[in-house]
């Protein structure tokens, strides 16, 4: 189905528009729903080899597993050697589905090397810092209960299976190719997210400077993120949306105009007059930053949080109207793709 029905008789033609066939495709999935067990059994005729390896053989992919759980449980089950459970696992294992998506490589080593070797936070430089707040996060999105982040990183330590999951996760991902990504722009050096990689809602907030302890993640439920540290507003746009999860005071008219340049629209109350909406149209003289974040849907196919493509710096250029505010952006870097053949 996803290539177009290949394996019709001669003379057949079967033709889906884009939405009926991701529907068609969603409710087969549904049907083929796989368990633990197949996929323990799976393993267990292969025997001991890695994540990457097992996948490579049976033809399964990284969404069979997590939506099964975990490989730790999948190991388990084979009867195959793990690390010690601790006694969160089985919580901070479905949290590793927040982190399979890490596809730029310096964010890749530095989770790495924090997963490894589990430094004192303190030992850190600042950007490690960060990068290490980053899966903090992702694990703990209410913060945890934790005063500091090395309560955390102490806790992960009881557990190794969880990371070293995580690690064969990331590996997966870095092997299986990874697109193009650079910097952002001058002036946000110290931001621990790259232009046209993907990243959950938790590392977003914990690489603007955005989240700390006493303003974890899951507090923040809004479409427009402002960081007063990072001198930065961040814009996530979501394209497939449903009255489901957002009502119609918070569906924005957002939008390609180009390949370089982007329609977005402000929050209703927004006006041009508000402290908000001047700082939004005079982004070129106060020096603050703009990031668009793109979302294809609010959850993922296993049911967690959406990760967003982060289509990196972006440009005041006119505005029309108020409350809401209009606003066309022009994006600085376009490199591998077109944000016109993305956001519809």
């Amino acid at each position: 189905m996803e290539r177009g029905f290949a394996f019709l008789p001669s003379r057949c033609e079967l033709v889906l528009d884009a939405v009926a066939r991701q529907q068609v495709l969603d409710n087969v999935r549904r049907q083929l729903r796989l368990n633990r067990r197949e996929l323990a059994d799976k393993l267990r005729s292969l025997g001991d080899v890695g994540l990457a390896q097992w996948m490579a053989a049976s033809g399964y992919e990284l969404n069979d597993v997590l939506r099964c759980g975990s490989w730790t449980r999948i190991r388990r089950d084979a009867g195959l050697p793990t690390a010690p459970a601790g006694p969160d696992e089985d919580a901070l294992l479905r949290r590793v589905a927040a982190l399979a998506h890490v596809d730029d490589v310096e964010r890749a080593d530095a989770y790495r090397r924090l997963l490894t070797r589990l430094q004192p936070h303190d030992e850190l430089s600042a950007r490690e810092q960060r990068y290490a707040r980053m899966p903090f996060f992702a694990f703990w999105r209410t913060g945890g209960g934790f005063s500091r982040y090395q309560e955390g990183l102490d806790r992960l330590a009881k557990h190794p299976a969880v990371p070293a999951e995580l690690v064969q996760v990331i590996d997966f991902v870095q092997e299986r190719g990874t697109r193009t990504n650079r910097p952002l722009e001058a002036g946000m050096e110290d931001v621990t997210m790259r232009t046209d990689a993907h990243h959950s809602l938790e590392e977003v907030l914990a690489a603007l400077d955005y989240a700390p302890l006493e303003r974890p993640p899951s507090s923040f439920r809004e479409s427009v993120l402002w960081s007063e540290r990072a001198k930065t507003d961040a814009f996530f746009v979501t394209l497939k949306k449903s009255e489901r999860d957002y009502s119609p005071t918070t569906t924005h008219n957002n939008y390609a105009l180009s390949p370089e340049l982007v329609h977005w629209q402000s929050q209703n109350q927004t006006s041009v007059d508000s402290k908000v909406g001047r700082r939004y149209l005079a982004q070129r003289e106060v020096g603050t930053h703009v990031v668009l974040l793109l979302g294809e849907r609010i959850q993922n196919e296993w049911g967690g949080t959406q990760s967003y493509t982060c289509l990196g710096p972006a440009t005041y250029e006119s505005h029309r109207g108020s409350k809401p505010i209009p606003i066309t952006y022009q994006l600085k870097r376009i490199e591998d793709y077109r944000v016109a053949s993305v956001i519809s």
